[in-house]
């Protein structure tokens, strides 16, 4: 049996008067930490205090009490460590992605290259092709059999698309205008180039969600892009996101670009040729929803085409295009950067102004455009040429669509993603 002295006692009443509670709402760790001791002589110097005042201890008064004092303890300390895990946590991707934003902003373009501005002297045919890239719609998947067998759009149909959009520009260039020297080329990607989940439909029906999206398409673009890089010797790549791929189900005006895959592919690409040290492909990453850039004398200002509302009378989106222009001419003539030529995608009809340049889409015709009626156009993007003594001279649409897709065979739906 353990002795307790009557100085111990008289400290632990001391104790309970300094804390302002009874010898029976002491608790072990209390006692502990008092008086140095182990838990096993705190409870007998507690037991000892209460039998002189006439209480005999139970199992609640050296049990529960302290239990729940311990239990109340490990619950604040499980609480605190979590805290801690996660400010530690949220710190380390704070870094990473500050981080990576960094190794972004180190390799960031801010004006078009030399080449693409400044003509060759001496040099007689010379021009810079501008390929224009959007709407790819990446991993949207379309049923032929719901739009009467027109069109149909997967993940290996997009595969061979966005493949023969680097083969046609080389043979446009290289078998239909021969002699002319091509210092370089511009590859302006205008957006949309994942499906995104902006609708519960396309959450459905995507061949994927968009992070898996992502990291699957890295590679091709990558490939394409290092194709023309081989042929032409040099790629100036300006680029602004589109609106399905963002984050947010509605359209937001803070935060719109970064919120965005199509800019986290953009910048992945740039790192990615930084990293290989491939020093032919430049980029110019919009951090607005616009891009101005230029080719020689050509002023350009691109943007995806989402901001323009209307389209739904006879004149289609010309109504919508039109107003945009003006508005945005008067906007960048007043912060005096004005442009020749507006491009953009977003409608997925390829229509060539003397003004604007609107993109066709690598999807194709869709559910949403044959239940809306709109005009029916064949998966193409757009090609021309600029030159310095008359800008843009030669104009074609780069067809992408083939026999060899497979899709015509099919008979249903089933049928045609079971082999996708």
């Amino acid at each position: 049996m353990v002795t307790v002295s009557q100085k111990e006692i008289d400290a632990t009443f001391a104790l309970a008067k300094k804390l302002g509670v009874s010898v029976s709402q002491l608790s072990r760790p209390q006692i502990c930490a008092a008086f140095k001791v182990e838990d096993r002589r705190a409870r007998s110097i507690r037991e000892a205090a209460m039998r002189t005042i006439g209480e005999t201890p139970s199992k609640s008064s050296h049990s529960s009490i302290p239990d729940r004092h311990d239990n109340r303890i490990r619950m604040e300390n499980a609480d605190l460590r979590k805290q801690l895990n996660d400010a530690l946590r949220r710190e380390v991707l704070e870094e990473d992605y500050q981080k990576f934003v960094a190794e972004v902003a180190r390799h960031r373009v801010e004006h078009p290259p030399n080449w693409a501005v400044t003509p060759r002297s001496g040099k007689s045919h010379q021009a810079v092709p501008v390929a224009h890239l959007s709407d790819a719609h990446f991993d949207e998947e379309v049923n032929p059999a719901e739009i009467n067998w027109v069109n149909a759009y997967n993940r290996p149909i997009a595969e061979m698309r966005l493949r023969r959009f680097g083969e046609k520009v080389i043979v446009l260039c290289d078998e239909y205008l021969k002699g002319v020297q091509y210092p370089g080329i511009v590859v302006p990607v205008s957006g949309d180039m994942f499906s995104g989940n902006i609708h519960d439909e396309l959450r459905e029906t995507n061949f994927d969600q968009l992070c898996g999206s992502f990291r699957y398409w890295i590679d091709p673009m990558y490939a394409m892009v290092k194709m023309l890089a081989d042929r032409f010797g040099k790629v100036f790549v300006p680029w602004v996101v589109g609106n399905h791929p963002r984050g947010t189900k509605k359209p937001r005006m803070k935060g719109r670009v970064r919120d965005n895959f199509d800019w986290l592919l953009g910048a992945m690409l740039q790192r990615d040729f930084a990293r290989d040290g491939d020093k032919r492909v430049q980029f110019l990453i919009s951090e607005s929803a616009d891009c101005n850039f230029s080719v020689y004398a050509t002023r350009y200002h691109q943007t995806h085409g989402d901001s323009f509302r209307g389209g739904s009378g006879i004149a289609a989106e010309l109504s919508p295009m039109m107003i945009g222009d003006a508005r945005r001419r008067e906007r960048q003539q007043a912060t005096k950067t004005p442009y020749d030529i507006m491009i953009m995608g977003h409608w997925h009809r390829r229509i060539c102004l003397p003004s604007i340049k609107c993109n066709g889409s690598l999807k194709g015709y869709d559910e949403y455009a044959s239940i809306n009626s709109f005009k029916f156009q064949p998966p193409m993007q757009s090609l021309w040429l600029d030159t310095p003594e008359r800008g843009i001279t030669f104009e074609a649409p780069i067809h992408v669509a083939s026999d060899d897709e497979g899709w015509e065979q099919k008979n249903s739906r089933t049928e045609f993603f079971k082999t996708a």
